[in-house]
Order: structure tokens, then sequence, then C-alpha cells
């Protein structure tokens, strides 16, 4: 898979998680009004990534964080290396294609 291609999914998650944001900022009639129309994009934009391969692997806030993961922790050196960790947040997911990671993701 090329490299735009690729670009291109992980901005259609930023973009999906940049609206949530915004809607959650809406009166509930406003976001009752909009998320319909982000829930059919975001339904054709998952087939469109399912489409060509990719899938996903998101690590959730909460969840322990170990070395074995397929993400690269932003601030790992801040740590102790005996400290059992847990991800605050997830920067990017991990972009798989046919089963092979291509893109780490970010913690």
């Amino acid at each position: 898979m090329e490299n735009k291609n690729i670009d291109f999914i992980l901005e259609l998650y930023r973009f999906h998680i940049t609206v949530n944001k915004m809607l959650a900022c809406l009166a509930p009639d406003e976001t009752k009004k909009y998320s319909g129309q982000v829930s059919w994009f975001m339904k054709k934009a998952n087939q469109f990534i399912a489409d060509n391969g990719v899938t996903f692997v998101t690590q959730n806030p909460g969840d322990p964080y170990d070395v074995g993961l397929p993400v690269t922790p932003v601030n790992i050196a801040d740590f102790d290396k005996d400290a059992e960790l847990v991800i605050d947040q997830v920067v990017e997911p991990t972009v798989m294609h046919n089963g092979k990671v291509i893109q780490m993701g970010t913690v």
C-alpha cells in the first residue's frame, strides 16, 4: 500500500476524532442533527478502509503498556524501566494492511 493512501486513512481517523470532539461541544439538538451525517460518512469511510485491506489496532486509555505492543510511546524516557505503565492517550492507532503492521501507533 502506498504511503499517500496510509496518510489519507490516518487523516480519516484524525478527522473522525476531531468531529466527535466538535459534536460534544454542541447543544443536544444540534448534536442529534449532525451525528447522523457523521455516522453516514464514517460508514462510507470504514467501507473504503476495509475494501483496501486496512485495519486499525487501537489500544485504549487505561490499557496496560507493554514494550511488545505495536506502538511508539512519546514519553517513555520519563518513566523508570520497571514501572508498570498504562496508556493515557492514543495519538494514532496502529495501521495494518492484510494482517501486517504498516504504521506503528503512537501512545
